[in-house]
């Protein structure tokens, strides 16, 4: 029985080594693959993939497309009246100082004390929402000086079909005499462009830029206008180095006695190009002029003229009665700009043409 055993045991032995000769030879193995760039799962493709653009109200497909997707979008339009302003100098700061108050629809007003111990330097501050306003700038009858500019084209008058609409009129430039700087309205060229003098450009489509010539030029020679200033108070949101000169700030100009704390004007942008600022300070130089501008956060500043007798902002009503100033004593003829013409350049507010006032 054993021995039966045995030899069943060595048969299946044998048997297994014979199967394990028959079986075929391993496979080699595979060469390494190569590296490939993963790919993106099938919903992110999907994501990517641009969705049909909306069909237009034929029917057909938008002809912006895909494309409409990258388009920047449109600014989004600025606070208006804008934020309250905080006093720069808690010290001089009166009560009310930064709060705005309306003037009219689109015109809003505040006060800012810019010197740090002197209470009576005082800028008045007007925000004019230019998204219901339009800006306009006319020569004077005398100035800026052009001989080849005809009368008839310089009445120093706001034209009579856009009285009816006219919100505020507003000093222009300094003199001719006074810097040479350069100015053009429409096709008349008045005084050509000084390189390093501060633009306020009036563009085609009611919006203001300003900045030193060589930055707005490109602008400035498909504008409707454009009135030139000495250099520019604040230019991207940085004063003027000079400013901090004594002696340089002088290039703002000054009373005929010498004064440099006087009566000023400027003009100002607010960062969406959205808000203009016109501001009238009372008894200041132009360091301080610029200290109360920064303090709206203005991106760029024009000063525009000086002294009592050439700076003013008024106000004409809607009912049509006479103009208002935006500050006591502002100098001006009765009837000038609508009646009497003026001899200096000038600019004017009127409501968007969407909106007329029925004056």
């Amino acid at each position: 029985m054993r021995r039966a055993r045995a030899l069943l045991g060595a048969l299946t032995l044998a048997l297994a080594g014979t199967a394990a000769s028959c079986a075929p030879p391993a496979a080699p193995p595979e060469p390494a693959a190569r590296p490939r760039t993963p790919r993106a799962p099938a919903t992110a493709a999907r994501a990517a993939t641009p969705a049909p653009s909306a069909p237009s109200a034929s029917g057909a497909p938008s002809a912006s497309g895909p494309s409409s997707a990258s388009a920047e979008p449109a600014p989004a339009s600025p606070r208006f009246p804008p934020a309250a302003v905080t006093p720069p100098n808690e010290r001089t700061a009166a009560p009310g100082d930064g709060a705005w108050s309306e003037l009219a629809p689109g015109l809003a007003k505040t006060l800012v004390h810019p010197h740090a111990f002197k209470k009576h330097v005082v800028v008045t501050v007007v925000a004019m929402e230019l998204a219901r306003l339009e800006v306009h700038l006319a020569a004077g009858t005398l100035e800026p000086e052009a001989k080849g500019v005809p009368a008839e084209r310089r009445t120093g008058l706001v034209p009579a079909d856009q009285r009816a609409r006219l919100v505020a009129v507003f000093n222009g430039g300094f003199k001719e005499r006074h810097g040479g700087f350069g100015m053009r309205l429409g096709d008349d060229d008045f005084t050509p462009p000084k390189p390093a003098a501060c633009t306020v450009v009036l563009t085609k489509d009611s919006r203001v830029a300003i900045g030193t010539w060589e930055r707005v030029a490109e602008r400035a020679r498909e504008s409707a206008g454009w009135r030139q200033t000495p250099p520019c108070l604040i230019e991207d949101g940085a004063p003027h180095p000079d400013l901090k000169s004594e002696y340089k700030s002088r290039k703002w100009g000054m009373s005929a006695e010498g004064k440099t704390d006087i009566r000023r004007s400027a003009l100002a942008v607010d960062e969406s190009g959205g808000v203009l600022y016109f501001a009238l300070g009372e008894w200041l130089t132009a360091p301080e002029l610029a200290r109360g501008l920064l303090a709206l956060g203005v991106r760029d500043a024009a000063e525009l003229d000086v002294n009592y007798s050439y700076t003013r902002f008024l106000t004409y009503p809607a009912d049509g009665g006479a103009p208002v100033g935006l500050v006591k004593d502002v100098k001006h003829a009765r009837g000038e700009y609508t009646d009497r013409p003026s001899a200096r350049d000038f600019f004017y507010v009127l409501t968007a043409e969407r909106s007329p006032r029925g004056r």
